[in-house]
Order: C-alpha cells, then structure tokens, then sequence
C-alpha cells in the first residue's frame, strides 16, 4: 500500500526521534492513528521560512536539504567548523570515502564554479589537480611564497626567500692589462703577481646569473696571498661597468670606481680575503653583462704591503630569490 497523501502536523521541538514523532502523532491526531502505525521510508521535516530540516543554536544556522540530486549543507555563519566534543585534547578527523571500490575524494569550486580543486586518493596514491573549462594551476604555498604546478608541467617558485650564492672566478680566468701582472704559482695553485709600486691591470667579463634578486647589490672579494712575511695593506680597487644585451649600449662608456683594502699576516703564502667592494643593485639589471677591471692603486696611501700581491681568485656574492625560471 503507498500513501500519496502529505499531511502537516504540528510537532513540538522536544521530540527527538522518528519514533517520538510517531507516538505524538498517534496521541493527538487520531484521525490519522493508522498512518502513525505503518512504517514511514521517507520522513522530512520542513520549516516555512527555514526550509528543510533546520537546527538552529544562538546565530549559526545549519540548513540541510535535498533537490532530488544533491544534498546541500548550508550555514549563515560564514565559516563552518568540524570540531569533536570527545575526551580532552582530541584530534578532529574528516574521513571521505567512496562506497564499495569507489574512492574518497573532495571537490572545491571556484566562484564561477567552471573550475575547481580536485583532491582524491587512487591506489594508494594521493591526487591534487585543477580540472574543470579552462583550469591554469596548482598552488602550495601563501599568497607570496609559492609553488605553482602549471598545466603544461612547468613548476615555478615564486615569493621572497632569498640564499646567497657564489660564483668563483680563478686567476687564470684573467686576461691581463697592458700594465700585466705577472703569472706565477703557489704550490699546485696559479696566481697573478701584482707588484709593490707598479699599476697594474686584469680583466674579466661576468653575465647576471638569471636568478638574481633583483635590485640587490652584487659583491665581490679578491683572494690573495703575500709572497713574503711582512704587515702592511694592499689597496685592491676595481672598476666596473655595465651593459644590457640587445639595447645598443656602447662599450667602455664609463665605469664606476671602487676601493677595498686587507692586513696582510706576519708571514707569507697564506690565504686572505679582502672585505667587500659592491656594485649597487640599483645600477643593474637582469640581463646585464658586466666588465671588471682589477689593479692594485699604489697612489692609494692604503698600500703599504712591500711585495708581490699573489691573486688566487675572485669571489662573486649575489643574493638569489628563486631557483631559475621556467622556459
């Protein structure tokens, strides 16, 4: 027997059950005491202005409904929270599953709803994947330091954290000056020699590694030994200019002086390092190509070392903010 009949009764919050229902039905509608006693598939309670099934407690409503193909949990709150009230300093799980051999998974849309975040777990293995009319990518991170899963397979690092990298350019890497230091060697390591109360000049040329931060200055630091004992200064000065690629900018237009000095120890053959001398990041781009220009200035009243000056290298300090960018 199937009832196609909808009845609207009057039922007081303080029942908490289908079968309290039934019973209050039972007692104060008698003209439907046969209905109360057959077995009820579909029980639904509904609000007029709340709608189906309503709890409601303080400010937060919970609202749950069914159109026939999705069930919908609905709040006015703003924020839903999925806490348990069991025992003291409890984890709160949310468990997803499939039915049978279907898999668990969770369905985040966008505000047009024509994309979405894809997050589900397949054979043991976890999937996270925009999908949906037109989806770019897939963030893990902040708003500022990220990581992005293109759809095409490119990964990108993008945000603030920033590591110093060096690059290290040996004294053979040196194209020596018509005023030329001379080439030496110290033990297995080879040198450029340049002397007490003589000028003279090296020449390298560096590219903007792609990854440097930009607008952070570029530092650079001569490693040298003394070839004999003896304190005193050496006045290592540099000169430097850059120039972009593919903008018609003229060599050698002008250059840009800077000084950095160092003790030399009490004996000789000994590594030092000189303190930093630095080209501004303001005056530098990405694609630059920079020449140096090294000597050792003996009308700097700084150098006063008495002997050959043995460069061993050139160190190179840049601040980098990423690892590369894609292609």
């Amino acid at each position: 027997m199937t009832l196609d009949r909808q009845y609207n009764w009057n039922l007081p919050f303080t029942l908490k059950t289908v079968e309290d229902c039934l019973q209050y039905i039972k007692d104060h509608y008698a003209e439907h005491q046969e209905e109360s006693a057959m077995r009820v598939t579909d029980f639904n309670i509904f609000h007029e202005t709340m709608g189906p099934f309503t709890i409601k407690q303080n400010s937060d409503t919970i609202v749950i409904s069914h159109d026939g193909t999705n069930a919908y949990l609905k709040w006015l709150d703003g924020n839903f929270i999925l806490m348990t009230d069991e025992g003291t300093n409890t984890n709160s799980t949310l468990d997803v599953r499939g039915k049978g051999t279907g898999v668990g998974q969770i369905i985040v849309l966008d505000e047009d709803e024509q994309e979405w975040l894809f997050l589900s777990c397949v054979n043991g293995v976890g999937i996270i994947r925009a999908n949906g009319a037109a989806p770019t990518e897939v963030r893990i991170g902040g708003d500022t330091d990220y990581v992005s899963f293109e759809q095409d397979g490119e990964i990108n690092l993008a945000g603030t954290a920033r590591v110093k990298k060096y690059l290290y350019i040996g004294a053979g890497s040196f194209r020596r000056g018509a005023s030329a230091p001379d080439q030496g060697t110290e033990g297995t390591f080879a040198t450029l020699l340049f002397a007490d109360n003589v000028t003279e000049e090296a020449f390298v040329n560096i590219h903007i590694p792609p990854d440097w931060a930009v607008g952070t200055d570029i530092e650079l630091a001569v490693y040298w030994a003394p070839t004999s004992a003896g304190a005193g200064h050496v006045a290592w000065e540099f000169d430097w200019e850059a120039v972009a690629e593919h903008v018609d900018e003229v060599l050698g237009a002008g250059s840009t002086h800077v000084d950095i000095h160092d003790d030399t120890q009490s004996r000789d053959n000994e590594l030092l390092e000189t303190p930093y001398g630095a080209i501004a990041g303001a005056s530098i781009a990405v694609d630059d190509t920079i020449g140096i220009k090294l000597y050792r200035d003996h009308d700097d009243a700084g150098d006063n070392y008495v002997g050959d000056a043995a460069l061993i290298h050139m160190e190179i300090e840049y601040t980098a903010d990423k690892l590369g960018e894609a292609t």
